[in-house]
């Protein structure tokens, strides 16, 4: 008889650069968004039913769709929006996914000047934070 143990999958290193335009100035907001689901994939590994698995690009396609209509003038509200649309389930299968968590990082920007107009300058070498969230059904 198999027995799985903890079981989680999910998508790392989903690039997100959204640009909230404004008037006089624009924002970047630069993320690195990795999603994890944790629940009842035993029919995955054992019975070879792919129902319950949600294939990794859907999540980073997902993250995509959410960001468009999200303003992300707070990285955790976005995260944290992230992690309830997971873990409310997948289609068909609304047992499937007990947990779902985010890590979003945040990178910093700069704002410089040439010739008079101003540029932003993104700086993948600075981390402004780190956000991890987590959403279950217990």
């Amino acid at each position: 008889m198999t027995t799985l143990a903890w079981n989680r999958y999910g998508k790392s290193r989903v690039r997100l650069v959204k640009v909230r335009r404004a008037r006089d100035a624009h924002d970047i907001v630069d993320l690195t968004v990795d999603v994890q689901l944790e629940g009842a994939f035993d029919a995955v590994y054992v019975d070879g039913d792919n129902g319950p698995c949600l294939a990794t690009d859907t999540m980073k396609n997902t993250v995509y769709a959410i960001a468009r209509t999200h303003p992300i003038e707070h990285v955790e509200s976005f995260a944290s929006r992230l992690a309830e649309h997971f873990a409310a389930g997948i289609a068909g299968f609304p047992d499937a996914v007990g947990d779902s968590s985010d890590n979003l990082v945040a990178a910093a920007a700069s704002e410089i000047k040439l010739d008079g107009q101003e540029y932003l300058i993104l700086r993948e070498d600075e981390i402004l934070g780190i956000i991890e969230t987590a959403k279950g059904k217990k």
